[in-house]
This record gives C-alpha cells, sequence and structure tokens, in this order.
C-alpha cells in the first residue's frame, strides 16, 4: 500500500483503542524510525482515520487489520495533541491522538506489518509502552489506577466521538 498523504490542513487524527480482560491488555508491536532506525516498537492498536471515516469507524478497522478481531467502541477516555512531525516529501504536519475504551476478545492474529498482537499482563504495559510519543499515555496510566477511568472532562474535545 502506498503511503497516506498528509491531510491537505496539516493534521491528522489517530485513534487507538484500550481493551483490558482478566488483568490483560491487547498490546501490538510494529516497526517504527526511532531515532533514525527501525526498533520494534509496543503500541495500543489503531492508527489515523481516513477522510470521511468517523473515529469509531477508523478504529473499528485498524483494529481488525492490526489485531484481526473485531472490537466495540467504548468511551473516550484520553485525548492527547501532539507536535509537529516531519512526513513524507518534508511536509510538517500536526496529530490528534484519541484512546478509547474496547471491548474485544479472542486469540489475536498479528495483520500486515505487524510483528505482534497479544495480551500483556495490565503491570507491564507502562513499560511496553516506551517510545517517546508514548510519554502523555504512560503519564495518564500513571494516575488512572488498575481501572482506567472516564474521561467526562475530556468529551468536550469529541466532535467525531462515536456517541
Amino acid at each position: 500500500m502506498a503511503p497516506r498523504a498528509p491531510e491537505p490542513s496539516g493534521h491528522r487524527d489517530a485513534c487507538f483503542g484500550w481493551a483490558e480482560a482478566e488483568g490483560q491488555v491487547l498490546l501490538v508491536s510494529n516497526p517504527r524510525v526511532m531515532e533514525g532506525a527501525w526498533q520494534d516498537v509496543w503500541d495500543l492498536p489503531g492508527g489515523a482515520a481516513r477522510g470521511g471515516e468517523s473515529l469509531a469507524e477508523a478504529l473499528r478497522r485498524e483494529w481488525r487489520e492490526e489485531t484481526g478481531l473485531e472490537a466495540v467502541v467504548g468511551e473516550l477516555l484520553l485525548v492527547t495533541d501532539g507536535s509537529k512531525r516531519q512526513a513524507e516529501r518534508g511536509l510538517l504536519y500536526t496529530w490528534r491522538a484519541y484512546v478509547f475504551r474496547v471491548q474485544s476478545a479472542g486469540v489475536p492474529t498479528p495483520g500486515a506489518g505487524i510483528q505482534a498482537a497479544t495480551w500483556v499482563p495490565r503491570a507491564e504495559v507502562e513499560a511496553r509502552l516506551a517510545a517517546p510519543y508514548h510519554a502523555r499515555v504512560r503519564a495518564w496510566l500513571a494516575v488512572s489506577s488498575a481501572s482506567v477511568r472516564s474521561c467526562e472532562v475530556m468529551s468536550r474535545y469529541c466532535q467525531r466521538c462515536p456517541r
């Protein structure tokens, strides 16, 4: 598949899912360029919304592509804005990431471009989400305890929320 061209506005929305069952969270590992070198990085399943796609539609599509499982998209848990990043052909863009609670079950099967998809003990999640762009997610996890809290305060940011 050809790389996606940046949105004309220079902004990208991405959506990710938090699925927790029996003390485990579903994560995927995929290769990314970090500090100039390819590395396998653990992430929450998800990715960029395509033009005309709601965040819930994008998350269900990305979840299926990355894990082979179906996702029931629930409440919005976290919204975080990213800094400007360099895209293909030297263009700059900004991004906003939305993390939703997801209900999903089963044994995941890594999709194309995914090295691993697996249920990880909740206690290991912060350590696995170690990329620099995970800093805000790690901070949120540190204050949200073992039970991920609701985002009533964050809902004002979510015009594309599935509700």
